[in-house]
C-alpha cells in the first residue's frame, strides 16, 4: 500500500459517521474551517489549499507545490430555534391545541478530511470526504405543530475524488466525480380522529383527542451521484480569481414507513399500516465565483457570490406502494438565491495568520411554505479565526475560527390544503441563531 492509499484510509476513518447540521436550506457549509472565519468568502480562490477542494478543484489543487497533503477539520454547530404560537387552527377552525415545541434546534458534530497528491508540475490528485447537505430539527411531542413535524434529520457523506491541471503559472482547471450517500428521518404526529372525519366526510369523531392520535416514521436512503469542475486565473501578480460549478444529485430514496395507530382504531383504517415507500431529493446545482486581491503584503480582500438552484426542491412527495394509501405530499416551492461574502486575512508575522468577514445568505423559503423541518429564514454572518504555522514543525498549521449566524425573524404562514388539511393551519414565528465553532489541523510534506 502506498502513502496515498494510507492518507485516504485515515481520511474516511475520521469521517466514516457524519452528523447533521442546521445551514441555509439545507445546506451544511462547513467544508473547512478557515472559511469560517472568513464568513466562506473566497473559498473558490485558496490557492494549494486542498480543504476548499469542494468549492474549486482548480484552485485547490491546480497551484499545490508541496508533494503531499492531509487536512482534518471538525465543525461544532450550536444552533436556537423556537417558535411562537400566534393563532394557529385545526381543520374545523378550533384553535390548536399544545405548547411552543422548545428548542427544535440540536447541536451537532460536523467533521470532513482531506489529502492530495502532487503527481508532477502539472497533474494533481486529491480526495475530499464532507457533508454537504444535513439538517436536524426536534420539536417536544404535544407542540401546536406536531401534526406537521416531530422530528426531522437528513445526514449526507459525500466522497469527491478530484485532478487539477496547471497549465501554467496562470491558469488551472480542475474537477471531480461526487458519490454522495443521503439519508433522511423524518416523523409527525396524525390526529386519527380528523383522518376518519376526512374519509366519512362527516365530523364523526371529535379532533385533537390524544386518545385518537398516532405518529408515522418515515425512513429513506441511497446513494447518488454528481460531478464538479472549476477554473482558476491568476488576473495579476496579486490578484486571483475563480469559478466552479457543481452539479444537482437526484437521490431517489427508498425506505419504510412505521404507523403507530391508537388503540382504539387499531382494527379500522387498514391502508394505514408499515409499509415501503419512495420519495426523490435533488440537491441544487451550484455555480461559485470568488477573487482574491493582495492590496499589501501582509493583507488579502477576498470576495465572493454564490448562486444555489433551489428551485429544485418544488415538494417533498413520499410514495407509497399502492394507491389504498395516497401519497404524503408537502408543497415547498423555494426560490434560488444569491449568497454574498467578503472577507480580510492578515499575516501578521510568519506564525500567525487572523481572518475575519461577513456574509449575507438569503432565505429559499417563502413564508406560507415555511414548514417546521426546514425554518429557514435570511442570515447575516460574522466571523473570525486565526491560524498557528509553527516555525518548530515546517509544515503543520492549526486553525480556529468562529461565526454566528444571525437569523431574521421567519414567519409562519402555513395553510395546507387538500388532504394535507389535516394537519392544520400553523401559524406564528420562529426566532433562530446559530453558533459555529470550527478547528483544523493541516500538514504539508
Amino acid at each position: 500500500m502506498n502513502k496515498f492509499q494510507t492518507l485516504a484510509l485515515i481520511a474516511a476513518s475520521l469521517v466514516g459517521s457524519v452528523s447533521p447540521v442546521i445551514a441555509g436550506g439545507y445546506e451544511a457549509k462547513l467544508w473547512n474551517s478557515d472559511s469560517i472565519g472568513e464568513a466562506l468568502a473566497g473559498s473558490s480562490v485558496k490557492e494549494g489549499d486542498i480543504t476548499t477542494m469542494t468549492r474549486n478543484p482548480a484552485s485547490a489543487l491546480g497551484f499545490m507545490t508541496s508533494s503531499y497533503q492531509v487536512a482534518v477539520i471538525g465543525n461544532t454547530v450550536l444552533p436556537k430555534i423556537k417558535f411562537k404560537n400566534k393563532g394557529s387552527t385545526v381543520a374545523n377552525g378550533a384553535a390548536l391545541t399544545g405548547n411552543n415545541g422548545g428548542n427544535a434546534g440540536k447541536d451537532a458534530f460536523v467533521p470532513a478530511a482531506y489529502l492530495a497528491w502532487n503527481f508532477n508540475k502539472q497533474v494533481k490528485f486529491g480526495l475530499a470526504i464532507t457533508s454537504p447537505w444535513g439538517l436536524k430539527t426536534d420539536y417536544e411531542k404535544g407542540w401546536a405543530g406536531r401534526y406537521h413535524a416531530l422530528g426531522s434529520e437528513l445526514k449526507t457523506i459525500n466522497i469527491m475524488p478530484a485532478v487539477a491541471y496547471n497549465f501554467n503559472d496562470q491558469l488551472a482547471i480542475g474537477g471531480g466525480v461526487q458519490i454522495q450517500y443521503m439519508d433522511v428521518k423524518l416523523t409527525r404526529a396524525i390526529d386519527f380522529g380528523a383522518v376518519v372525519n376526512n374519509q366519512l366526510g362527516a365530523p364523526v369523531l371529535p379532533l385533537q383527542n390524544p386518545n385518537l392520535e398516532g405518529d408515522v416514521k418515515l425512513k429513506g436512503d441511497r446513494w447518488g451521484y454528481g460531478w464538479n469542475v472549476g477554473l482558476a486565473y491568476r488576473l495579476l501578480k496579486n490578484l486571483r480569481i475563480g469559478l466552479n460549478y457543481n452539479s444537482h444529485i437526484h437521490h431517489k430514496l427508498a425506505g419504510k414507513a412505521h404507523f403507530s395507530k391508537p388503540a382504539i382504531l387499531a382494527g379500522a383504517l387498514n391502508a394505514v399500516r408499515d409499509q415501503g415507500i419512495k420519495t426523490d431529493v435533488k440537491t441544487p446545482e451550484r455555480v461559485v465565483f470568488g477573487a482574491a486581491w493582495d492590496f499589501h503584503p501582509q493583507l488579502t480582500l477576498l470576495g465572493e457570490v454564490n448562486y444555489t438552484h433551489w428551485k429544485r426542491m418544488k415538494e417533498i412527495n413520499v410514495r407509497f406502494p399502492t394507491t389504498a394509501t395516497p401519497a404524503d405530499i408537502t408543497p415547498m416551492k423555494w426560490r434560488d438565491t444569491f449568497s454574498y461574502h467578503v472577507g480580510l486575512n492578515w499575516r501578521a508575522c510568519e506564525e500567525w495568520t487572523f481572518r475575519t468577514g461577513y456574509a449575507f445568505d438569503p432565505s429559499a423559503v417563502r413564508d406560507s411554505y415555511r414548514i417546521p423541518s426546514v425554518p429557514d429564514q435570511d442570515r447575516h454572518w460574522a466571523a473570525l479565526g486565526a491560524t498557528w504555522s509553527p516555525a518548530a514543525a515546517k509544515g503543520l498549521t492549526f486553525s480556529i475560527n468562529y461565526a454566528h449566524e444571525f437569523v431574521r425573524k421567519a414567519k409562519s404562514n402555513l395553510r395546507p390544503t387538500g388532504e394535507q388539511a389535516i394537519r392544520g393551519n400553523l401559524i406564528g414565528s420562529y426566532k433562530a441563531s446559530v453558533d459555529l465553532v470550527s478547528a483544523q489541523i493541516k500538514w504539508r510534506f
